[in-house]
């Protein structure tokens, strides 16, 4: 998640510098892609939080390496590492 923030506002900070560059608007420009970049980087941080969230929060499911309410983990349940031999 930080590498969503921080690469939306390094892309969008370098779109607004290279459009100062070819307009001569420094630092407007610059300083507008920060903050769109600002913002569409803490929107893709929402969006996978709250992807992450809903994903751990399913009725019926567990995050590996959790315990249920017996006290059992379900880590290697999927793989079949934790049948018998």
């Amino acid at each position: 998640m930080v590498a969503e923030l921080v690469s939306a506002v390094v892309t969008w900070a370098g779109i607004g510098w290279l459009l100062d560059r070819w307009l001569d608007t420094a630092p407007w420009l610059l300083l507008i892609g920060i903050l769109i970049g600002s913002a569409t980087g803490f929107y893709l941080v929402l969006l996978r939080s709250n992807r992450m969230w809903a994903k751990a929060t399913m009725p019926g499911r567990t995050v590996a390496g959790s315990s249920d309410d017996d006290g059992n983990t379900t880590e290697g349940a999927s793989s079949g590492k934790g049948g018998t031999d």
